[in-house]
């Protein structure tokens, strides 16, 4: 019996158990606004065997009605390949993992397919709220399958070939996204580390910040040059501590002349170059950086970003792309 039949078993045993321990509630709670407490039966594991076998899983396959990805172990490593096979977060490995082996099966919901959508395990295949699930060892042996949906703090379950769904105790980390899934934060620097900042935007001359007084306020360097606050040029000053990715893709997609550079210095003498491109995609303009250090310790931080493109809000984009005038109002 493969697992997906255990699965598909334990299930049915849980329905068979619990179903006249929830005739009552069935009866006397109508299906409304939020969905009924589900009957409760003696909790059993969802994937007794999973631990076992959570060492050997190196592939991650996730399918919702807006986007499917797989997750791919690479050594010590877990890299998303649809996203230029960026690092996924550790911790959303951890938290997955360990969530996956602590799931608990606490009572049934309905085996109606029309009450699907309000539980979110409906068919992401046809266009429904569920997030499918599917965890093996890239050779066959799969050691999770499901439809995972959630409602508030609650978690619901269907096997892709049942209508059947049951409530789970337990805690999964958000799944359904790719973005969630990366980790984005191997570009920022610690704010106190900038020392100075140097922008040449896609228009206007070129010029330099500097934290100065009691607040550190990002100021020009140039004695000339008067902004219209203390405290407006400070976005583009601390930028690359913000750093804060929507997206990620293969630089070498970036083609053509950046519209804008902006240079971070760090006190331990590395600069960290931004270059800001604008990508038409899809009739729309979207926004996207490449990220590359020079100088001492360059070598560590370009093996984290080296190969990769970061698509940022267009909010967080204009930071490495300021006019001067647009900070002095001239």
């Amino acid at each position: 019996m493969t697992d997906a039949d255990k699965q598909r078993a334990r299930l049915a045993l849980t329905f068979a158990v619990v179903a006249v321990l929830g005739l009552g509630l069935a009866v006397t709670q109508a299906w409304l606004d939020r969905p009924p407490a589900p009957a409760r039966a003696l909790e059993t594991s969802f994937l007794p065997q999973f631990s076992e076998k959570a060492a050997q899983a190196s592939l991650i396959m996730v399918t919702t009605a807006q986007e499917s990805f797989h997750v791919i172990k690479d050594g010590e490593l877990w890299r998303l390949s649809e996203k230029a096979n960026h690092p996924v977060r550790a911790e959303i490995m951890r938290a997955l993992i360990t969530g996956l082996a602590d799931l608990r099966v606490i009572g049934t919901m309905t085996s109606d397919p029309a009450k699907h959508e309000r539980l979110g395990v409906a068919d992401p295949y046809t266009g429904g709220n569920g997030v499918q699930l599917e965890v093996s060892n890239g050779s066959g042996d799969i050691s999770a399958h499901f439809v995972l949906g959630r409602r508030d703090d609650a978690l619901f379950v269907r096997l892709p070939d049942s209508d059947a769904v049951a409530s789970l105790a337990g805690n999964l980390p958000a799944l359904g996204r790719a973005v969630d899934w990366l980790d984005l934060r191997a570009g920022r620097v610690a704010r106190e580390e900038i020392i100075k900042v140097a922008v040449s935007p896609p228009s206007g001359p070129p010029y330099t910040l500097t934290p100065q007084g009691e607040f550190g306020d990002f100021l020009p360097q140039a004695s000339d040059i008067t902004l219209e606050n203390n405290f407006i040029a400070n976005p583009v000053g601390i930028a690359l501590s913000g750093l804060n990715p929507i997206d990620v893709k293969p630089a070498d997609t970036l083609t053509g002349t950046p519209v804008s550079q902006h240079i971070t210095f760090l006190r331990n003498g590395q600069q960290i170059v931004t270059s800001a491109f604008i990508v038409q995609q899809g009739g729309a303009e979207t926004y996207w950086v490449r990220l590359k250090a020079v100088g001492p310790y360059a070598d560590a931080y370009n093996k984290q970003v080296s190969g990769y493109a970061y698509g940022l809000s267009r909010f967080d984009w204009v930071d490495y792309s300021t006019n001067l005038s647009e900070l002095t109002g001239n």
